[in-house]
């Protein structure tokens, strides 16, 4: 299976830091172009293969994995291993 590379998120208000993100933006490798996708998709596509989508750490991929709010409302943040931040959070707008 294939597996992108996460390069930028979408907000509601691009100055918000507080909104929760509605789409995510990877390279589709074969076309060499930019994909923008939901938040809804993404969650779809990563509970089919949870190593589809990642973002390119310093030393390492950092997978995206689904969590609940206590809602039990469904997202999306990096799977962490030692780093506690979100490192989805720091992408830049798309």
């Amino acid at each position: 299976m294939a597996n992108y590379q996460v390069i930028g998120i979408r907000r509601p208000s691009q100055k918000s830091t507080h909104e929760q993100i509605t789409h995510i933006a990877y390279i589709e490798s074969f076309f060499n172009s930019r994909v923008v996708i939901t938040i809804e998709e993404a969650i779809r596509r990563i509970a089919k293969n949870s190593k589809e989508f990642y973002i390119r750490g310093v030393t390492n991929m950092d997978y995206l994995e689904i969590v609940k709010t206590n809602e039990g409302k469904p997202f999306i943040k990096t799977r962490q291993e030692n780093n506690k931040k979100d490192n989805l959070l720091r992408l830049q707008e798309c």
